[in-house]
């Protein structure tokens, strides 16, 4: 897919892992039910922007797999 260190952007992430814009953000509130610890953290590569590895990426979509 990606090399693991390639920084994506949130519109990609969200195109790779299917998953939509809120619940994204879900994914990464704690205190949501639907907070999920092994979902891409963001990281900031600017004063507005936010960028993911794709190997984390790469690591949740796999885990996908293994829990089915």
């Amino acid at each position: 897919m990606h090399d693991a260190n390639v920084i994506i952007r949130l519109k990609q992430l969200l195109a790779e892992t299917g998953v939509s814009r809120s619940s994204a953000y879900n994914k990464w509130d704690i205190k949501s039910l639907y907070y999920d610890p092994l979902f891409p953290q963001p990281f900031k590569i600017g004063q507005r922007s936010i960028g993911f590895k794709s190997g984390e990426v790469v690591n949740w979509i796999e885990s996908l797999g293994k829990a089915a």
